[in-house]
């Protein structure tokens, strides 16, 4: 077992400093407001199903966004989980251009302290700023870039209350930094009485955030059950600093340290529900809100102001047979879901809708699992005055490894 545990320490060794990292993968315009783009939780297990996860009780898989789900896991088992993703985005109305980015998704691992308390921990990314573009003037260009976000690395808990009553909580440590340029080049115009100028601000936060989860599951009748889950996620008080230097080619202007107070991610709250019909079909619904109408960061910009972020978000899984042991297809598990989302930004009093669909693939080999989800989806609206159209896919991969360790084997 020591031997198992070496390995996968040395694991995540490797992978965590490009966890850490990971919130630079993205390139979205709209990732200069704010904290940047919200990330959506789930493994490849749940984006293939739309990211339904409140009422996801999956006993050989970590779902994190729910931390009651973690009594499900077996009382003798560890898992370890990690993914990756991959993102191709094309952008219109304004901005004809693409990208590709790709970086590690999450990293986390369960396991039980006692035969009632089970335990997980991990770290994903909680939002992403990457984006540069530029405005040009007669004069001069201004270039906006930006980079970073923040991280989420959680320790959680779960007991079971009662035979079919499950109450778990998150305790997270967020975390990360995000830099904000804009430059104000001169050069190739015809002015030559000023300097290129170059102002850079960048923002360190930290704060501490707690989960409270809920699932109740009950067998309807032979063929059915059903869980009922719901997550409730406190404010989340923010230490900010920052750091603003100004400066030309040839002499600093101006280089300054400030806190900022007052910012805070505001509280969020999720339900779901799970229907499992004849251990072949699973069906799963969720809605998620979070109020965002009074957070602030930096002055507000024009034309954007935010918004109450709502999602809704449907999924359904089907499998053949997951016990025959003679036909490996029948073993497979095949996900679709869609989701729909008025995000937290609102633009030229507009909100920015974000909706789309999911398909995914999970692959059993032994105990373990390697799991595919693939995404389309769109943001923005291309009939909109100066609003981007951006069209995004992404394709995730998680591998997980589920082991019984916590027993002696006996041996005659």
């Amino acid at each position: 077992m020591w031997h198992k545990i070496k390995i996968i320490v040395v694991l995540i060794g490797f992978l965590l400093p490009s966890a850490v990292n990971a919130q630079y993968a993205q390139n979205l315009p709209y990732s200069n407001y704010g904290i940047g783009y919200l990330s959506g939780n789930g493994t490849a297990h749940i984006s293939g199903m739309g990211g339904t996860s409140m009422g996801m009780r999956l006993p050989n898989h970590i779902n994190y966004s729910n931390p009651a789900s973690y009594t499900s896991q077996d009382t003798m088992s560890f898992i370890f989980e990690g993914g990756v993703f991959g993102d191709f985005k094309n952008y219109s109305n304004g901005i004809n251009a693409s990208s590709y980015d790709g970086n590690i998704d999450h990293i986390t691992i369960g396991f039980p302290i006692t035969s009632w308390l089970k335990s997980s921990v991990g770290i994903t990314p909680y939002s992403q700023v990457d984006y540069k573009f530029s405005v040009p003037y007669e004069k001069a260009d201004k270039y906006y870039l930006g980079e970073g976000g923040l991280n989420k690395f959680y320790i959680g808990n779960s007991i079971e209350l009662f035979n079919q009553l499950s109450l778990g909580f998150n305790f997270s440590y967020i975390f990360g930094s995000i830099n904000k340029n804009l430059n104000i080049l001169y050069s190739g115009s015809a002015d030559t009485t000023h300097m290129d100028l170059y102002n850079v601000s960048r923002y360190a936060f930290e704060g501490f955030n707690f989960d409270l989860g809920l699932q109740y599951y009950a067998n309807l009748s032979k063929n059915l059950n059903i869980t009922i889950g719901g997550v409730y996620s406190t404010k989340i008080p923010l230490n900010t600093e920052k750091q603003t230097s100004t400066y030309t080619s040839y002499d600093t202007l101006v280089h300054k340290t400030a806190n900022i107070s007052n910012v805070t991610i505001p509280t969020k709250i999720g339900g779901g529900i799970a229907l499992n019909i004849k251990d072949k079909y699973l069906i799963s619904a969720d809605y998620i809100h979070q109020d965002w109408n009074d957070f602030i960061f930096e002055n507000p910009k024009n034309n954007v102001q935010l918004q109450s972020y709502q999602t809704y978000r449907l999924g359904f899984q089907y499998v053949q047979d997951k016990s025959d042991v003679r036909n490996y297809l029948n073993r497979i598990r095949y996900r679709i879901g869609a989701h729909y989302s008025n995000t937290h930004l609102q633009l030229y009093n507009k909100p920015l809708i974000d909706k789309g669909f999911s398909l995914g693939l999970g692959f059993p080999f032994g105990n373990n699992s390697f799991n595919i989800a693939f995404k389309y989806g769109s943001r923005g609206n291309s009939n909109a005055t100066s609003i981007i159209k951006e069209t995004y896919k992404r394709i995730t991969f998680s591998v997980t490894f589920y082991d019984f360790w916590f027993f002696e084997r006996k041996y005659d």
